[in-house]
């Protein structure tokens, strides 16, 4: 297996994510509104830019958060999220996709306490290797 090298890497990451995210009974609605040949493309460029790959290709600019502030979501929401995140990663190894899965955790864990779910902590989430 390889590791995430090319932004290709990251919309294959992304665009199976998404799939199962919208196929996803639990989330299908939250996502159902998206236009997502207009989203996607703000992913990807927003992966590439945390994971530093090709950064002054893709640029990303904006604010993360807000956006989510009006989803309702739940803490289940983002632990299917993480899962779908683990299943889009599975055929990829490497540092690239270990920091993938740490910075997507830490966003996670911060998400939920700026929505008023959980409190700060730091914690492991596990992953399928």
């Amino acid at each position: 297996m390889k590791d995430i090298t090319t932004k290709s890497d990251i919309e294959t990451v992304v665009n199976k994510q998404y799939d199962l995210l919208i196929h996803d009974k639990e989330t299908a609605k939250i996502f159902s509104h998206l236009k997502l040949d207009e989203h996607l493309p703000r992913i990807y460029n927003f992966w590439c830019f945390v994971l530093q790959i090709e950064p002054e290709k893709n640029r990303y600019t904006g604010g993360v958060f807000g956006p989510h502030t009006k989803l309702n979501l739940k803490v289940e929401h983002f632990d299917i999220w993480m899962g779908h995140l683990n299943t889009a990663l599975l055929p990829f190894e490497g540092e690239k996709r270990n920091e993938w899965w740490d910075k997507a955790t830490q966003q996670a864990i911060l998400f939920k306490y700026k929505l008023g779910l959980e409190p700060f902590e730091m914690k492991v989430i596990k992953r399928d290797k």
